[in-house]
């Protein structure tokens, strides 16, 4: 269908390493993105060797459900205090950011450069994700975040 110009270009979602690779062979191209879930709580792409596929085949990963679907700011969920103690420490550096613009700004500066799916149209909220790809986290704060997440350092 690329060949013949009915579509520009192919999206897959969740596709795993085997799967994208038996595509990028019968398209004869790698496609434009992989849409996967990617968040402080759910960081597989960056250990399963996704995100370095993208990379390697120039790819430009999506990442949905970049705030976890709320759950980065439940009290009951493991991570959440130890992410809101971090985003407190490190959000004044950033123009008083907050836990979501930190969250977003996270999911953005992997070297992947994944694009974070918002799935808003709440007014404050999108001005809350436009604030996240304008900040610029410098690595140590990156890795305070991941480290947050996790619950232990990070080597």
């Amino acid at each position: 269908m690329t060949q013949s110009g009915k579509i520009r270009s192919v999206g897959v979602s969740n596709y795993t390493l085997a799967q994208m690779e038996l595509l990028c062979e019968r398209l004869g191209r790698p496609p434009a993105t992989n849409q996967v879930e990617f968040h402080l709580l759910h960081m597989e792409p960056m250990y399963d060797g996704t995100f370095a596929q993208c990379e390697r085949l120039r790819i430009r990963p999506m990442a949905w459900s970049p705030l976890a679907g709320g759950r980065l700011f439940h009290a009951d969920e493991p991570a959440g205090g130890r992410l809101a103690a971090a985003a407190a420490q490190i959000g004044p550096r950033y123009d008083m950011a907050g836990l979501a613009e930190l969250a977003l700004a996270w999911v953005l500066a992997h070297p992947a450069g994944p694009v974070a799916v918002v799935g808003t149209s709440r007014p404050a909220r999108i001005r809350s994700a436009a604030k996240a790809a304008r900040l610029q986290l410098d690595r140590q704060d990156w890795y305070a975040l991941w480290e947050a997440a996790q619950g232990r350092r990070i080597p």
